[in-house]
């Protein structure tokens, strides 16, 4: 019987490794996916024309500021921060 518990022990605890490894893999593919998408947001705001923009778009969309602190950095409402953004999109689109 003691055998048994041994075993059932290690199996366990193979079974909690495995699972470590599937996360670990996941975790690195989602990291891969997502330096991918960062890439291609880059090269869409380094695209851009205006450099005011650009700075715009890269504060937010890569160094992840929110809209308040692009506005505070900028002296800009918000709502003028939208209208820019919509600005830079359609550049984008032409």
């Amino acid at each position: 019987m003691e055998l048994y518990r041994l075993i059932r022990k290690l199996e366990r605890q193979l079974q909690f490794v495995d699972s470590i490894d599937d996360a670990s893999i996941a975790a690195r593919e989602k990291r891969e996916l997502i330096a991918k998408k960062l890439a291609v947001i880059n090269d869409m705001i380094t695209s851009v024309d205006d450099p005011e923009l650009r700075q715009i778009m890269t504060d937010r969309y890569l160094k992840g500021l929110r809209w308040e602190q692009v506005a505070k950095k900028y002296g800009y409402s918000i709502s003028h921060l939208y209208r820019l953004r919509l600005r830079a999109i359609l550049a984008l689109i032409d």
